[in-house]
Formats: C-alpha cells, sequence, structure tokens
C-alpha cells in the first residue's frame, strides 16, 4: 500500500516542516469509544471518490462506506482514518493495539483492513502491521486472501503473514470480533478473541507507524523483488465495515486501582473494555467487610449499537453485578442495560448490609462495555453523609463554580467520591494540527472540571480532576479522603466547557446517621381531572411509608386554602429496607379545574422519625366549560368535607345540599359569583345547625334559573 502517500501529502509543505521540527509527545493511552456523532479531530477521516462519503460516527461506532467505485477517479475511491504525521510516517514505536470490528458484506474488488502502517513518501520502503484481505476479478491478478501480516520493505521475502481463511485459524470477518496488535521493537504479537495467530521477531518493522482503517478499491499486486502495482477496480454497490471502538496504549497501564486503606476498602480501577461476545465473568472482587452498611459505587459506560434504519448491528453493552451473594441481575435498574437505557455514562449506588469479614463482589460483562471502578466505602460507624445523582451536563462553557455542596460530619476520615465525563475541544486550532498534537492543545474550549474541598484545591488538569484533554468523554471517578474536623464543611465544584457530573458522594467514617430515604424524583403530572404525583427512591432504610400534603391558592383571597393538609387517607407503604430503586404514584382526584397546587412529600421510619422533602407546584389552567362541581373531599367523611366548583364566567348560581329522598338538608351559597375557584365546607348538619344521619346525600350545583345543573353524591358515616 506504499503509493497510498501521493495523495496523503498534498497536506502541504507547511505541515511537513512543522512535523520535521517538532517532537509530539503520545499520552499514554488514546481510546475512542465513538460516542456521540462527532468525527474527532486526532484522526483524519477520509472518503475519496465520486461516491464515497465521509465515515459516520454513529454513537457508538464508526461506518466505513466504500460506494460504487470507480476506476477513474484518482488516487483511488476509499474511506477510512488515520492518525500519521503527514508524509513522514507515524507516532507510534511501541504499542499495543486493540479493537472491535466487522464487515457488514462479502469482500469486492480492492483491500480492507485495520492496523499499523508507515505513511511513507516515495519511494521510501513499506511498513507495516496489519490485518489485510485483498480480492480482485480471477481474470485479473485473481488475488484474493485475508491475512495478519507484517512488512519491513517492498521486498516479498520481508512480508511475513499468516492466512485467516485457513486452518488453523478461519476467522469470518463478518462477525464481531476482537483483533489486537502488540507492537514492540523485537517483535509483533496478533490475537483475535484473546487467541495468538502469529507471532513475528523477523523483520520487524524499525520506524513509528500510525493507526489506519480503510476500505478502498485498490488490489495491491506485489511483484518480483520489489514493486508494487496498484490496481483500480471498478463496481457497483457498497464494501462496508464497522468499527466498535479503538484502542492505543503507549506506555504504562490501563489499570489505575489503589490499595485499601482506613474507611477505602475497595478501589479497582481496571478503566477497561470487556472484549467478550457472550456474557460472561469479568471481574471477582474480594474486600474485608467491618460489618454493618457498606457502599458499594461502579461507574461505566454501556453502548446500543444501531444503524441509521435504528436497527442493531450488534447486541447491546451490559454489565451485572453480585454483591456478597446478591444478585442484581441482568436488565434491572441496577446493572447497566443499554438496550433500555441506550448509550450512557452513569454511577451506580448499592447500600448493602454485610456481616464482618471476608466479601466478594462479582462483575459480569458482554459486548464490549466499559468498566472504569467498582468502589467500596464502609466502617462500623460510618454512614453517607451527602448523596447527590445529576447526570448533568454543564450548559455555560465558561471558568465558573458549578456545584457548591455544604454538608456535617462528626469528623474524621471522609471520602469524597465524584464521578463524570469531560471531553476535549472538537475543534481545536491552528486548523493544521492533526491527531498526533492534539495532546499539545489544552485551550479553554476543552471541558475541565475542579475540586477544592474547604482550602484544599486539587487542581485542573491532575489526577484527582476530570481532563478533557486527556479524558476525551470517557466516564472518570475521583475519590479523594481526608481527615475533617467534625463541623460543617464545604465542597466546591468548579467547570469550564460543557463537562458532566454523573454523581457525588460523601461518606463519614462516624457519620451513621443516613437519612431513611434516598430521594431520586418527584413530579406532578396534570391529568383532565386529576393530578398525579409519582416519585422514585434509590434506596430506603427502615421505611414504614409516605404521606402526601397539599395546599391549594385560588383566585379569590376569602377562599384561599394556605395551609398544607394530608391528603391520602391511609400511608403509603414504604420498602422498608432496600438498596433497589421503587416507584411510586398517587392520584390527586379533588382538584378544581383551575388554581395553583402545591405538594410536598413525608416519608416516616419504622421507629416513627419523619422526613420532609422538597415543595412542588402546578398550575392549572380554568376549564373553558361554564361550570363544573368537583368530587367532595374526603368522601366518605365523617366531620367536614370540601366541596368545590369552578367557574369560567359571572354566573348567578346556588349550591345546595338534599338528603337520598329528595328533601333539601342546607343552602352553601346562592347568588352572583365571579368567574373562579371556590370551596366550601359542609360539617354534616342541616341549616338549624342539627347533625343529619349517615348516609347517602347529594350536592347539586345549578343556575338560579334552572337551566343546568351538576350533581354529585356523598357519603357521610358518623
Amino acid at each position: 500500500m506504499s503509493y497510498y502517500i501521493i495523495y496523503r501529502i498534498i497536506i502541504g509543505v507547511f505541515t511537513l516542516l512543522i512535523c520535521a521540527l517538532e517532537s509530539y509527545a503520545q499520552i499514554d493511552l488514546k481510546r475512542d469509544d465513538y460516542v456521540g456523532t462527532t468525527r474527532r479531530a486526532w484522526w483524519s477521516w477520509w472518503g475519496d471518490g465520486s461516491n464515497t462519503p465521509l465515515p459516520s460516527v454513529n454513537n457508538g461506532h464508526v461506518l466505513f462506506s466504500l460506494v460504487d467505485p470507480i476506476a477513474s477517479d484518482r488516487p483511488f475511491s476509499d474511506s477510512a482514518l488515520w492518525d500519521g504525521y503527514p508524509g513522514i510516517g507515524g507516532p507510534y514505536l511501541n504499542c499495543k493495539i486493540k479493537l472491535r470490528a466487522k464487515s457488514l458484506n462479502p469482500h469486492k474488488y480492492g483491500s480492507r483492513g485495520w492496523g499499523l502502517w508507515y505513511s511513507e513518501p516515495q519511494p521510501n520502503v513499506q511498513n507495516q502491521a496489519w490485518y489485510m484481505m485483498i480480492l480482485d476479478d480471477p481474470l485479473l491478478t485473481g488475488l484474493d486472501w485475508w491475512r495478519a501480516e507484517t512488512a519491513d520493505g517492498k521486498t516479498e521475502a520481508k512480508h511475513h503473514f499468516v492466512e485467516l481463511d485457513q486452518s488453523p485459524h478461519i476467522i469470518d470477518d463478518q462477525q464481531w470480533h476482537v483483533y489486537e496488535i502488540d507492537r514492540q521493537t523485537d517483535y509483533i504479537e496478533f490475537k483475535i478473541d484473546g487467541v495468538q495467530v502469529f507471532y513475528a521477531t523477523q523483520d520487524v518493522p524499525p520506524r513509528p507507524m500510525a493507526f489506519h482503517i480503510w476500505v478502498d478499491n485498490v488490489v495491491y499486486e506485489h511483484v518480483e523483488p520489489d514493486i508494487i502495482n496498484l490496481n483500480l477496480r471498478e463496481w457497483t454497490g457498497k464494501n462496508e465495515i464497522v468499527l466498535d471502538y479503538v484502542q492505543i496504549l503507549t506506555s504504562g497501564q490501563l489499570d489505575k486501582s489503589e490499595p485499601a486503606s482506613g474507611i477505602k476498602l475497595l478501589r479497582h480501577v481496571p478503566n477497561e473494555i470487556y472484549d467478550k461476545e457472550t456474557a460472561n465473568s469479568w471481574y471477582n472482587l474480594n474486600f474485608d467487610s467491618p460489618g454493618g452498611q457498606v457502599v458499594v459505587l461502579s461507574t461505566a459506560r454501556v453502548e446500543q449499537y444501531l444503524d441509521a434504519n435504528s436497527q442493531p448491528i450488534s447486541g447491546d453493552d451490559d454489565i451485572r453485578y453480585v454483591i456478597d451473594g446478591t444478585d442484581y441481575g441482568w436488565d434491572s435498574p441496577n446493572s447497566f442495560n443499554a438496550d433500555a437505557q441506550g448509550t450512557i455514562s452513569k454511577t451506580l449506588l448499592f447500600e448493602k448490609t454485610m456481616s464482618p469479614g471476608n466479601a466478594n463482589i462479582d462483575v459480569y460483562g458482554e459486548i464490549s462495555p466499559l468498566l472504569y471502578d467498582v468502589t467500596v466505602l464502609g466502617s462500623t460507624g460510618g454512614g453517607i453523609v451527602f448523596n447527590q445523582e445529576y447526570n448533568e451536563i454543564k450548559s455555560s462553557s465558561s471558568p465558573e463554580l458549578w456545584k457548591e455542596i455544604s454538608f456535617q460530619t462528626h469528623g474524621g476520615e471522609v471520602a469524597i467520591y465524584v464521578a463524570g465525563a469531560a471531553d476535549e475541544d472538537p475543534t481545536p486550532s491552528p486548523s493544521y494540527q492533526h491527531g498526533y498534537q492534539y495532546s499539545q492543545y489544552n485551550d479553554d474550549e476543552d471541558d475541565d472540571i475542579r475540586i477544592v474541598l474547604d482550602g484544599m484545591d486539587y487542581g485542573y488538569r491532575t489526577e484527582q480532576s476530570l481532563y478533557g484533554n486527556r479524558l476525551f468523554g470517557e466516564p472518570k471517578s475521583i475519590l479523594i479522603t481526608e481527615n475533617l474536623t467534625s463541623g460543617t464543611h464545604t465542597l466546591r465544584i468548579y467547570g469550564q466547557g460543557t463537562p458532566e457530573i454523573f454523581r457525588v458522594l460523601i461518606y463519614g467514617e462516624m457519620d451513621d446517621v443516613s437519612l431513611p430515604v434516598s430521594l431520586t424524583n418527584f413530579n406532578i403530572s396534570p391529568e383532565k381531572y386529576s393530578n398525579v404525583i409519582t416519585w422514585q427512591t434509590a434506596s430506603e432504610i427502615n421505611n414504614l411509608g409516605f404521606n402526601i400534603y397539599r395546599s391549594v391558592s385560588t383566585d379569590h383571597a376569602e377562599q384561599m386554602v394556605d395551609a398544607f393538609s394530608k391528603i391520602n387517607s391511609e400511608i403509603i407503604p414504604g420498602a422498608g429496607t432496600s438498596s433497589h430503586s421503587h416507584d411510586y404514584q398517587f392520584e390527586d382526584n379533588h382538584i378544581a379545574s383551575g388554581g395553583t397546587y402545591r405538594y410536598y412529600l413525608e416519608d416516616i421510619s419504622i421507629s416513627g422519625e419523619i422526613t420532609v422533602h422538597d415543595t412542588l407546584k402546578i398550575t392549572r389552567a380554568i376549564n373553558p366549560q361554564k361550570f363544573k362541581l368537583n368530587q367532595n373531599y374526603p368522601n366518605p367523611f365523617n366531620g367536614n368535607t370540601t366541596i368545590s366548583f369552578v367557574l369560567s364566567e359571572k354566573l348567578n348560581l346556588i349550591l345546595e345540599i338534599y338528603n337520598s329522598s329528595g328533601k333539601k338538608i342546607r343552602t352553601l351559597t346562592k347568588g352572583m359569583h365571579e368567574p373562579g375557584n371556590y370551596f366550601y365546607d359542609w360539617n354534616g348538619k342541616n341549616r338549624k345547625g342539627q347533625p343529619v344521619a349517615s348516609g347517602i346525600y347529594y350536592v347539586r350545583l345549578s343556575l338560579s334559573s334552572m337551566q343546568a345543573s351538576d350533581v354529585a353524591k356523598i357519603l357521610y358515616i358518623k
């Protein structure tokens, strides 16, 4: 493929001079999971030919589609990406490459593949270490092969390879596989799905190379001793390959795990993508439990793989957890499930009561999720002092104080867990920059998060920050442990750009004062004749149940109900003690068609402790009909009941109570009424102030002209 560079070097003399004079450092890890739809600037994207588009990023994968190539297109037709230096090679000497890819159709005339390539200007030698497939017309060259191959020059004797369509390695490229290339100075190793298929120590390419994935219409014909002919083929249709992710590790290791100490019982940070197509065990983790409540946190990302027509091209990513014998299952609220949640990064929280001694966590994976960490916090007298799931993207790109959290602790060791994501500037300047320079550009458009605890500033672009020019949109958690004095402390989170926060949790070794209920959602939805209140808990501790309180503000001050009153006749049962998510719903049917309704939720523990949650309000428009009588509340009643109605225009009307025999018992109001909402109480007495008997009664709202009326049934029980 040595003539390939002819087209590439037109990038310009200015770029060549810069590349030749400067050395661009590569960070340890360069990984792209292709979340979203943006083509990252660190790649050079190619869609050459009259009919071939640029590769498309589709929220979890890249589609390379070679369409209707024409032999007269020069230099050729291709769909590709690479990250090499224009005209002088690539950035990688020693590196480990891992990717997941598949072809979408049988190969057409030309070549396709992925791996490392030295982008040499002619007539320099050819260097490569890649997986490559060639196919040609039997009436022409007749070439037809699928190989893992290395080469140090054009001479055939310096090309070494293994066939991948012959025993013992028969690899169907139209199925998903994980391909690896370990390129070192003295060897190159190829693995597919974790199995070694080729190991070369002879003629190892000595030059820096670039990553490259492509599909083109070129048949590369090797003619002895050192000629490679480029034969362009023409056909109609598509030749397509899909790339899920690519990971390039140049030094160090992915794992950033930390030893256990104090309340940090486990800090497992593999930062790894699962590499098996089928569901299987991923990690078996062990830690020493002090007993009591233990907190487990895990930050990860899963993807759903859909084509342009929303059809799956792969199974979805999944992660399942089994914590000290409790199996939280696949496809559950306490798992990562891309099929239900879509492509998402977040943090899961588990609270579990454990016995003292050795405990274990089993993590299972499926397809290719990214697991950043599993973190366990605990102590015999410890507890959560702050826990908030945000899943929030910073709206303003300017540097600013984003979150300010005050919390109280009884002192001792405190752990602060912050999970989120930060990305690089998608369009850095200067405009000539390519992927090999991206690490040099830490401009103000990158996403960054800085943490300040009281007076301790952990800084931007450090290990204890979210650093967009190194994280590139991937999920990460930060764990900070400090010894704090008893009292109030402040955590400040500063941000620039548009980073995302998943969750913030603060745990203290002497703070076993957990609230009985961790509320994650509280909403009101208006229906035609009711307000539907819904709420969700992340966890519950000794929770007996809930009560809902309401106040109503109308258009008339003399009828304003400004005090909250409980509207559920019986306590709404809670889940007791549970680390699972639970959903609740209550329908308030006793509403008028207009007015402002305020609700708050309280939870009651088994021991009788009450916790009050935030107040929400909803304003309803007046019903366009002339008048509407609402059902009294409560009903049945003993003592007092409230009867309400709404008017859309000024009316002369009468509100009356009748018994089941049709006898009028009492008139509650009579005369002209302005438009609005009205509320009247009936105490179960007649017009003489005497208590009525238990039974069925009727309330009737009618125009004084008796042209129209509305009736509701009341049940009075002494």
